[in-house]
């Protein structure tokens, strides 16, 4: 008998068909400016090729790879703006027909920047902002700049007023035990900056962790009250139910894919992290054929029915959103 959970997400109706991800992630260079302490690089093979995508390869993989998608995320285990093309990529992107998301953690998102991407028609910024204390900030990003990152916030907030742009901004938090204590703060500095969207994110135990070993911290937190803070203040907030017991599927996993800048296609970005979950690169076969390919549709299978396999364990979004409806306006 066919399984309901996923026969309701049509992975058992994927195998042979061309319903492909809408929405994918793509790094765009290898080289970042921080070292994060949750960072999974220092985990991954000691050296990766360090180089940037060029426009004209940006252009032919979307045009060979990915006509099917309509949402392009530019991200990955490294900071998208040590590419200096990002505006160009943009563009070639919305010639295409496809929306266009940038992850940055900010720092190299100066007036300048901020103006041209504004300019070239960028549709959402999700800033990495965890904490409004500058020490909590050195201690998780590894260096002390903080009030760079607020300045260069509020001057991207500057670059689209002024220009009339409709482009979403939001802040994504890493939760984690040097700033659990801090979210309110966060709910309120994100209301005070009129940002659209706050975003907590469990930080990810790397390397197949029981994610049980990791929720302790959050046992603490009066989810609710965050919640209905936010609803009050106008800021829409997103976060993952941290019980155990809430472990489900993951809709990421079924709904997207992660393209790195070696050119491999796995399921997002944590589980790029164990070559297990590398199901093919685009150098030696098409997307699709990697996509429909025996091993990708048996995880996407077997995730479906809630088998979580271990890299994804300690990644907040297999859990189920029960908990975690959006608050806002």
């Amino acid at each position: 008998m066919r399984d309901r959970e996923a026969d309701r997400h049509g992975i058992l109706e994927r195998r042979g068909t061309s319903r492909l991800p809408e929405s994918l992630q793509i790094e765009i260079d290898s080289r970042c400016n921080l070292r994060c302490t949750m960072c999974a690089v220092p985990r991954m093979v000691a050296a990766r090729e360090l180089r940037t995508l060029e426009p004209s390869e940006f252009r032919e993989l979307l045009a060979t790879h990915f006509s099917h998608a309509r949402r392009v995320m530019l991200c990955g285990f490294s900071e998208p703006l040590m590419n200096p093309h990002v505006p160009e990529l943009v563009q070639i992107a919305h010639s295409l027909d496809k929306r266009v998301n940038l992850a940055t953690n900010g720092l190299l998102l100066t007036p300048e920047r901020a103006e041209s991407l504004v300019a070239a028609g960028l549709d959402d910024v999700a800033l990495s902002f965890d904490t409004t204390r500058p020490e909590t900030y050195r201690l998780i990003r590894g260096v002390a700049r903080l009030p760079t990152l607020v300045e260069n916030l509020r001057g991207l907030r500057r670059a689209v007023e002024q220009a009339g742009a409709r482009l979403d901004i939001e802040l994504h938090a890493v939760v984690s035990p040097r700033n659990i204590g801090e979210i309110e703060a966060l709910v309120r500095f994100a209301a005070a900056e009129r940002v659209q969207l706050l975003t907590l994110i469990r930080e990810m135990p790397i390397g197949g962790q029981d994610v049980r070993s990791f929720t302790a911290t959050f046992a603490g937190v009066d989810w609710t009250a965050t919640a209905e803070l936010a609803r009050e203040l106008g800021v829409g907030l997103l976060f993952t139910d941290p019980r155990p017991e809430a472990v489900a599927g993951c809709y990421w996993a079924l709904n997207h894919s992660y393209v790195s800048i070696e050119g491999d296609v796995s399921p997002c970005q944590v589980a790029s992290v164990d070559p297990e979950f590398r199901f093919g690169n685009l150098r030696d076969a098409s997307f699709a054929s990697i996509f429909e390919s025996e091993r990708y549709v048996a995880f996407r299978e077997k995730v479906a029915r809630h088998e979580i396999p271990a890299p994804c364990r300690g990644c907040s979004c297999v859990f189920r959103s029960d908990a975690s409806q959006p608050a806002g306006p």
